[in-house]
């Protein structure tokens, strides 16, 4: 601050020293005027000017010599210092608490503090400065009024010394220190990821910051760095503050990370927050602050910053590594500290023990890949060193120790995966892997991520998604050349051989992950597997039939319809009467209908030549890669084949563990290199012998006169193994074939041993489990060499007998030996539908089978593995080829079958179990002992209390017929169902489940209807009654997507399981629904239906509904047969029925009109020909046809059939009941067999109960004399 000018100062000043007077007076005017007292008023921008301007002109202590303020008793100086804390204060306050006040007004009231505060004496300056700038503090001045304000008052002097030391106080770095303080603790907290998990800020912690303003312009005014360089590059805080500062910033990275990786967990700084941490990285790039931060502070600073990224890394922190603002070896030395000290950090993370939780795993391996790729970036190589993922140890201490407890592959895997997509392109990552071309990494890495946990019950493509992911990565297969997949395939050939050769192998799980990584690997050299035209399909035999050898009793394969799709028959008679051109008479077996055909149409393979012979070009390989199959073959049986082959020894586990291995080893040779090269020495000797040797040794094992079995187990799983099981490598069905062994002796010896019937039996009692396991895998593998029919019968037989013994104990918890037998039961009827001689329709030991397996099926906990895969592909085969062998299953547990819709894995299998049980369904019980549920019972029991005795009776009666044909467990389903909201069904599973156990519901109505109408009305009363209705249809309409294309299959998503969504099972829902339920619909439609969907569903049921229900209504009466006299006529563009009676030469006539959006509007009914019927006759038969579309839920077939049967009556003499005018009750389908003693005239007993009910008294409907009736 400077002194103001004195009165004698000069000619200049005395010139103007009668403007003082006035000046003073102005000044006291404008100063009085903004006491507080007076109106709370401040100065604007002009007042502000003016008293600066009169300061600077008279001299502050001219000014309040006798401007009034104190009095003339007082010192000036006390009147100056009061004025600075009371007026100036409260200006400098009023002023930044208005935001559309300007920074020039802020900058004018601390040039007058300047110009005051000089006039004091100086050993009170700093006092004086001290108390304003605690009173702003104080009151929450925002930090761009402090940052003007320290601008301003240094800037006077263009920061001189004196300036600086006056604004250099205590309370300056205090403020400095908390203001550091509480934005740092705020950023942490902001960042901490763990800490949204917690719950609210505790009580003991710092508030959030409320000062507001520009928080970056005052730290940088305190440390001089403002860009225009105002301050001369003066610092206004001590050095302790910039080390408290600086300590602040790194107090994460001075701690040390890598002891607890959860610690260290913090978002990334994208968008540059970390204010503090940027002034001082700022700080230290400056030019002219060379000596403020030391060297190793700013390796520390660079390190939080790369810890953080974002902005502040990206922005701040690089240039550092530039020469600007410092010597090259600076920079380079600051680099080089940086990348050790970052690297040594990353280093120490990923050999720590990684979290439990997966979620915070994932958010782990995040951080790690970004400050990763951060340390790639600036080092100088391009590869994983600097890292630490290069480390091949890493990566096989991490396979050791995946026992299905410690994730450490999963955490390897994941920051590798992070930190591969945060390189910009495929190429980069190749690069960044395969360093030099070098294949050895990505082979250990392969074998560090490959799942083999519980492999039985995994497939090798859930047992790989890793390794797919990571190829993925790199831009997929076709990226990597064939030599560098070759190498890879050779390191991991070396690496297994390695852990072969070891005696002691230690732990097998790096052995088996090997083995899978390297099956992997060859997949992806290899594509396609290796075929030769006669590998898939003996051509001993042509395609064509000769009529000549045909012979009743052969099963061919029947050319049917236009398209000449082959289907399995059966030739059940040959006619010569047109000899020689003989024809036959078929059963075709898909449908079970008999058939007249030529031998034309005849085939004895299920494929024409045309077609095999394409299926066989396109899964040839390329000539060209048959020399590299051949070495990569050729290698393999040289490391993992010949050395444990050569002589056969299965003493104990590590041998047998090595020789399975080896098998395996066959496996891809045979199936995935191929076997391309024939004679003595080629592969395929060599791997021909291995298999015969242990074929053999199998044989003369089983021929013993007493087995031995512990010796037989391990060489059915080799054999099995090696003929393309596959526990860790890809299965394949086609070994056999390709190898051209004949398994048959094998085979024969075990179907000898299971024939006998007094082994089994003690089998029964005390199995060998084991063995069984082994000789149903043995099976699997074999089968395929088989032809005649009577072989498979035994095979059928010893299949059968072995899931009995090894699901008889356990047959719920049996995972792993269900599906063995699944995989023996695929494989055989794969085999056997290309045998003529056998045919699986009515096999009993095959349904048995099936319903053994949908036991295990529906009590076992499984997750999406190869059961279910291997249980929905043995579903499908059987659904689509031989459904009535998986009838008892569905049948037998249609109940727990219902309780499995509800869960997502089993939903699809249960569903078309369930489906086709409903499509083929027939009554669950018969009789007149039909068993009712309990819970139906007791619901029954609640709903007839307030009933009358007809009531109770009509109602038991739709409750057992009800009962007859649906499973309990969709009974009680509709219970709760309506007895709940829709809000009780939020779950999407268990949404799911309602829908597919509806559409189950239907599908058996719509059956039992079929066969006797008046099932359709006891069922649909029933769900009438449960209120169920109303609940489902809405769940459906919340999910269901009505802007349906008409053209679209409503049915394919429960055909196919891609289509199998929520949303498309929802539109079926409500299809099937309007379809099967009109009555009901239409009554919910006009009472229940929410307003806003009324159009939208009434233009789904116009556009889909309506005319799929015509159409299939036509379809019916078009293959009706018990019309007799009548004949019926429709139409769907013109949407009417027309149905011509005749009886004795009279002709009647009806039209029934289908309005567009039938059933939401009734259908209308038009007499066209009366030929002399009276007028009150017809309008009964009109009204009997109304009443059955329109209330009873009938179809028009229905609706036809009982009109007919109607007329046919009354021609006959039979009077209708007064109440329906009809004579055949609509429901009950009885004729009248109730009569009044008094008029005689008969009723149906449902038609009167309900006269009773509605007229509120009991009588006679016609005569109304008290009701006295009898039974006629």
């Amino acid at each position: 601050p400077s002194s103001p000018p004195s009165s004698s100062s000069g000619d200049e000043k005395r010139s103007g020293s009668h403007l003082i007077p006035a000046c003073k007076a102005l000044f006291c005017s404008i100063v009085d005027d903004l006491l507080p007292l007076r109106k709370n008023k401040t100065c604007d921008d002009v007042e502000a000017s003016l008293l600066l301007s009169i300061l600077r002109f008279c001299g502050v202590d001219c000014i309040f010599s006798s401007c009034g303020k104190g009095g003339e008793e007082e010192v000036v100086s006390t009147s100056i210092e009061r004025f600075c804390v009371n007026d100036v204060l409260r200006w400098i306050l009023v002023h930044a608490s208005k935001t559309l006040v300007s920074q020039t007004v802020v900058e004018t009231d601390f040039q007058i503090f300047r110009l005051c505060v000089g006039s004091i004496p100086s050993n009170r300056r700093k006092q004086i400065w001290e108390t304003l700038l605690q009173e702003l503090i104080k009151s929450y001045c925002n930090y761009t009024t402090l940052a003007v304000g320290l601008i301003t008052l240094v800037e006077g002097d263009s920061g001189s010394e004196n300036a600086v030391d006056f604004v250099r106080c205590e309370a300056l770095d205090k403020f400095a220190i908390d203001t550091a303080d509480r934005v740092m603790g705020a950023f942490r907290r902001s960042h901490d990821i763990l800490r949204h998990h917690d719950e609210e800020q505790n009580e003991g912690e710092s508030p959030i910051v409320k000062r507001r303003g520009d928080l970056s312009l005052f730290l940088k005014t305190c440390v001089g760095i403002l860009k225009d360089c105002r301050l001369g590059g003066s610092i206004l805080v001590s050095s302790s503050v910039v080390r408290h500062w600086i300590d602040l910033c790194c107090e994460r990275s001075s701690s040390g990370s890598g002891a607890n990786l959860e610690d260290g967990l913090v978002l990334e700084d994208e968008s540059g927050k970390n204010v503090l941490l940027k002034t001082l990285l700022a700080l230290a790039s400056s030019p002219h602050h060379a000596n403020v931060i030391s060297h190793e502070e700013t390796v520390k600073l660079v390190y939080e910053s790369w810890l953080e990224g974002g902005k502040t890394w990206d922005l701040c922190t690089i240039k550092l590594f530039d020469s600007t603002g410092t010597s090259k070896a600076n920079a380079d030395t600051l680099k080089e500290r940086v990348i050790s000290i970052a690297s040594s950090s990353l280093h120490d993370e990923i050999h720590s023990v990684p979290p439990a939780d997966h979620a915070i795993l994932e958010l782990i391996c995040q951080a790690w890949a970004k400050r990763a790729s951060r340390l790639i970036n600036i080092h100088s190589s391009n590869s994983l060193d600097p890292v630490g993922l290069s480390n091949i140890e890493l990566w096989d201490r991490a396979t050791l120790s995946s026992d299905g407890m410690n994730n450490k592959p999963e955490f390897l895997f994941l920051c590798l995966m992070y930190l591969l997509h945060s390189i910009d392109s495929d190429e980069n990552r190749r690069d960044i892997l395969f360093q030099k071309m070098e294949a050895e990494l990505f082979v250990h890495i392969q074998t560090c991520i490959t799942k083999c946990n519980a492999p039985h019950l995994s497939s090798f493509h859930s047992r790989t998604a890793r390794n797919h992911q990571l190829v993925d990565s790199l831009g997929g297969r076709d990226r990597l050349t064939g030599p560098l997949l070759e190498d890879c395939c050779k390191h991991n050939i070396e690496l297994l051989h390695s852990l072969m050769i070891d005696e002691m192998p230690g732990d097998c799980t790096m052995m088996e992950q090997a083995l899978t990584s390297l099956s992997f690997l060859m997949s992806l050299l290899f594509p396609s597997a290796w075929y030769t035209p006669d590998c898939a399909y003996s051509q001993d035999s042509g395609d064509d039939v000769i009529a000549a050898d045909v012979k009743e009793g052969d099963s061919l394969w029947y050319e049917k319809g236009e398209k000449r799709q082959r289907v399995k028959a059966t030739v059940v008679k040959i006619h010569r009467d047109d000899f020689p051109n003989l024809y036959f008479t078929v059963i075709d077996e898909s449908t079970n209908g008999e058939r007249q055909t030529v031998a034309d149409r005849l085939k004895r393979n299920p494929e024409s030549d045309e077609h095999r012979e394409k299926s066989l070009q396109e899964k040839l390989p390329a000539k060209g890669d048959t020399v590299q199959r051949e070495r990569a073959g050729r290698y393999m049986v040289d490391k993992l084949v010949k050395p444990f082959y050569s002589e056969l020894r299965f003493d104990d586990a590590t041998s047998i563990l090595k020789r399975r291995i080896s098998a395996e080893a066959m496996n891809i040779v045979i199936s995935q290199c191929g076997l391309v090269s024939f004679g003595i020495g080629s592969v395929r000797y060599d791997i021909f012998q291995a298999v015969s040797s242990l074929e053999g040794y199998l044989c003369n094992a089983l021929s013993a006169s007493e087995p031995f079995f512990d010796k037989c187990i391990p060489v059915l799983r080799c054999l099995s193994l090696a003929m393309g099981y596959g526990t860790f490598t890809l299965p394949s069905q086609t070994n056999v074939s390709v190898l051209k062994i004949d398994t048959r002796g094998s085979i024969g010896k075990l179907l000898d041993l299971y024939d006998n019937i007094s082994w089994l039996e003690a089998q029964r009692i005390d199995p060998l489990e084991s063995f069984h396991s082994s000789a149903l895998i043995w099976l699997s593998a074999a089968v395929s060499a088989v032809k005649e029919g009577e072989t498979f019968r035994r095979i059928s037989f010893m299949i059968h007998s072995l899931s009995d013994i090894l699901l008889q104990h356990n047959p719920r918890d049996s995972a792993l030996n269900s599906l063995h037998v699944m995989n023996a039961m695929n494989s055989f009827q794969t085999a056997s539908n290309c045998c003529m001689d056998y045919s699986s329709t009515d096999s009993d030991e095959e349904k048995s089978l099936l319903s053994n397996l949908t036991d295990c099926f529906v009590h076992l906990s499984l997750d999406s593995g190869i059961w279910i895969e291997t249980f929905s592909s043995l579903l499908q085969q059987n659904h689509e080829k031989s459904p009535a062998l998986l009838l008892p299953a569905a049948k037998s547990f249609s109940n727990e079958l219902c309780d499995c819709l509800v869960d997502p894995i089993k939903s699809w299998d249960a569903f078309q179990l369930l489906h086709l049980f409903a499509k083929r369904a027939e009554p669950l019980q018969s009789g007149d002992d039909i068993i009712i549920p309990p819970n139906t019972e007791q619901q029954l029991s609640v709903w007839r209390e307030t009933m009358d005795e007809e009531e109770a009776i009509e109602l038991k009666e739709n409750v057992s017929v009800t009962a007859s044909w649906l499973p309990e467990c969709i009974m009680a389903r509709l219970h709760s169902i309506g007895n709940s909201s829709i809000s009780d069904h939020s779950d999407p599973d268990q949404q799911m489940g309602i829908l597919l156990a509806w559409i189950v519901s239907l599908d058996i109505l719509d059956v039992a209807g079929s066969i006797d109408m008046r099932n359709r009305s006891h069922i649909s009363s029933f769900i009438h009654k449960t209120n169920a209705l109303g609940c489902i249809i809405n769940l459906a309409l919340e999910e269901a997507d009505l802007d349906i294309n008409r053209s679209e299959d409503m049915f394919a998503c429960i055909d196919r399981k891609d289509d199998f969504f929520i949303q498309k099972v929802a539109t079926l829902a409500v299809f099937r629904t309007v379809e099967s339920l009109p009555t009901l619909v239409k009554t919910w439609y006009n009472d229940d239906c929410p307003r806003f969907l009324r159009q939208k569903l009434s233009v789904f049921v116009e556009n889909t509904v309506a005319p799929a229900t015509l159409q299939r209504e036509l379809s019916r009466i078009k293959e009706a047969t018990s019309f007799g006299e009548m004949t019926v006529k429709g139409s769907c563009v013109s949407r009417e029925v027309v149905a011509t009676y005749e009886q004795d030469e009279c002709q009647l006539s009806v039209m029934i009109r289908m309005p567009s959006t039938f059933p939401l509007r009734n259908v209308e009914v038009d007499c066209q020909k009366t030929m002399g019927i009276p007028e009150n006759r017809w309008r009964r038969w009109s009204l009997q046809i109304m009443l059955m579309l329109n209330n009873q839920d009938g179809s028009v077939l229905d609706a036809l059939s009982l009109w007919k049967q109607n007329v046919d009556k009354e021609f006959d003499g039979v009077e209708p009941c007064p109440v329906c005018y009809s004579v055949l009750c609509i429901k009950t389908h009885q004729m009248p067999n109730l009569e009044c003693k008094t008029c005689h005239n008969r009723f149906h007993s449902t038609c009167l109960m309900k006269w009773f009910q509605s007229s509120g008294k009991s009588q006679c409907v016609l005569c109304q004399s008290p009701w006295s009736g009898i039974k006629v």
